[in-house]
């Protein structure tokens, strides 16, 4: 019994430690809970689990338009997985020089294929444009219907499972001809690329353009028309003169005029 009650004293003269729980019953006072993620301030927050998606730059300001497609879809299913699909633009910047033809392209349609080819995307399609382009002869500017093929290799920058960038020593992070942190899939710079691709080196608005012939002829005939019409009449002002004035005859040849007209007489 006695050691009994030493051993009741010694506990409630608090000699144990107390408990490391969110309740701390020695004293009867609840010990606050360790802060969470929101009370954190802003340089303490955990980093998140995808790095590429802080301090990373969109690849495509624009998310929607008929030239971008969405393949987040296509690039979780299986090997030879494709998609098909049409796309029509009114209007695509050529993105040329100042001066330089074609400037735009009008009335874009056409058919595209993506094809899921070892974690890459095949574009496969065909389409037609309508451009302006300058004459080589005449150099007037005249209307072009281009039809081009597409055939390219799009790669993604994120991997669609992990979330993370995707590792390839031979992705251009300069190139266009890919897909951006959304997987989304932006044409128009490959469609730009055939399009030029597939003008003529040398167009001619027609096969019997006549050049810069057909001005020069012009330029010819308006200023031979005043030249004309002053020699027609100096022409009949020195006829009129001539009728007006009698002929002259030197004294010293007037022996041989008889001479002549004799000759002329006799031969009568």
């Amino acid at each position: 019994m006695k050691n009994n009650e030493e051993n009741n004293a010694s506990n409630s003269s608090g000699s144990l430690p107390p408990r490391t729980t969110r309740f701390n019953f020695t004293n009867n006072q609840i010990t606050p809970a360790p802060p969470s993620q929101r009370d954190l301030p802003a340089p303490e927050k955990a980093i998140p689990s995808q790095p590429h998606l802080t301090g990373r730059k969109q690849q495509h300001t624009e998310k929607t338009g008929p030239l971008i497609f969405n393949l987040a879809t296509l690039l979780r299913d299986f090997e030879g997985a494709h998609r098909d699909y049409d796309f029509e633009q009114d209007v695509l910047d050529m993105a040329m020089g100042e001066g330089e033809k074609p400037a735009q392209a009008t009335n874009v349609t056409g058919h595209v294929r993506f094809t899921k080819v070892r974690g890459s995307v095949l574009a496969q399609g065909q389409g037609e444009a309508d451009v302006v382009l300058e004459c080589v002869r005449c150099l007037n500017d005249f209307d072009y219907h281009v039809d081009f093929d597409i055939e390219e290799v799009f790669r993604p920058l994120i991997d669609i499972t992990t979330g993370y960038p995707v590792k390839d020593e031979t992705l251009d992070e300069a190139s266009d001809l890919k897909l951006d942190a959304n997987h989304l899939l932006n044409l128009g710079e490959a469609i730009r690329q055939q399009i030029l691709v597939s003008l003529p080196i040398n167009p001619l608005c027609g096969d019997d353009c006549p050049g810069l012939y057909s001005v020069l002829d012009r330029i010819n005939a308006a200023e031979s028309e005043p030249a004309v019409e002053g020699t027609g009449l100096e022409e009949s002002e020195a006829a009129e003169e001539e009728e007006a004035e009698p002929e002259v005859i030197d004294k010293r040849w007037a022996a041989l005029s008889k001479l002549l007209e004799n000759s002329s007489d006799e031969g009568k």
